[in-house]
């Protein structure tokens, strides 16, 4: 049902004779993270970081998206870079330390921003 709204808020803004912007994309990804639906809310992230590869929220997003399904490693990744396109991103931060310790052993060894 998510999907289909989502599907149908992109068509009528396309149909309408523009494109999302970065910010409407941003946050129907964000909404579609809220309510479980990783899936949808990565695809977006991913069209997102495409054309936006330093947006530090779609890379914090994409960090707890890895993080919840488990992907600890890949949610370490995605802190990081975050971190690095916005060190402030003290959320980020905090999770990252989170992922790492989760990661166990590997967690250590991905660390890549002092």
């Amino acid at each position: 049902m998510k999907k289909l709204m989502l599907i149908l808020l992109l068509s009528a803004v396309m149909l309408a004779g523009c494109e999302p912007t970065k910010t409407e994309l941003r946050n129907s990804a964000i909404g579609e993270y809220q309510v479980g639906n990783f899936s949808q809310s990565k695809e977006v992230f991913e069209q997102l970081l495409t054309e936006y590869p330093s947006d530090a929220v779609s890379l914090f997003y994409m960090g707890r998206i890895h993080h919840e399904e488990g992907f600890y490693e890949k949610a370490v990744y995605y802190y990081q870079c975050c971190l690095d396109a916005n060190p402030r991103y003290t959320a980020a931060r905090s999770y990252l330390e989170e992922a790492k310790q989760a990661a166990g052993q590997a967690g250590e060894q991905l660390q890549f921003i002092p």
